[in-house]
């Protein structure tokens, strides 16, 4: 028996179709749910687009029109818990590092985080200072975090006595890019 003429029995109204039916010519059934012709995978499709075309723009124009909150109004509730002074080598050659952890006391995230260092010697005469931008570093809010910044170190290691960090700058973690 030839391609052509085999059958095979539909699913809704048992009549007999070519095997290679998709869909019933007597009762219209389509014989597999899953066919690319069929009227759901058509829907599914449509549904996909029409919310990739909605969503996706809503979400991205939120994003750049969203009200972000500035720095300035919340910096009062960034503290410096904990920090200390280590000296090392680096690519560049002598390096200064201070480690330690910062607290987000306010309700904000924030991304982008600029930190200064103030460094102080035996006088308490400011001699050196740097800021380091850390674009890959986040605050959570309500949080404490770890913290490094690293700087070429310019004078000798005894002169670096005491030191001074501070967070000078930070975006809402909101704002895109």
């Amino acid at each position: 028996m030839s391609q052509d003429h085999e059958t095979k029995t539909c699913k809704m109204c048992a009549m007999g179709i070519p095997a290679a039916a998709k869909k019933c010519p007597y009762c219209l059934h389509w014989q597999r749910w899953w066919t690319l012709q069929h009227p759901l995978f058509g829907t599914l499709v449509v549904m996909v687009f029409v919310a990739a075309v909605v969503s996706v723009p809503t979400v991205l124009l939120q994003r750049v029109t969203c009200e972000w909150e500035p720095f300035a109004k919340h910096a009062d509730q960034i503290k410096i818990v904990e920090e200390k002074m280590e000296f090392g080598e680096d690519q560049s050659g002598p390096a200064v590092v201070v480690v330690g952890r910062v607290k987000n006391l306010s309700q904000v995230d924030w991304k982008d985080v600029r930190f200064q260092v103030a460094f102080l010697n035996a006088k308490g005469q400011l001699f050196d200072a740097g800021q380091q931008e850390c674009y890959t570093y986040r605050l959570p809010a309500g949080k404490e975090t770890p913290f490094k910044v690293s700087f070429r170190r310019q004078f000798p290691e005894k002169e670096y006595t005491s030191h001074k960090v501070d967070i000078i700058t930070a975006v809402d973690a909101r704002k895109w890019p």
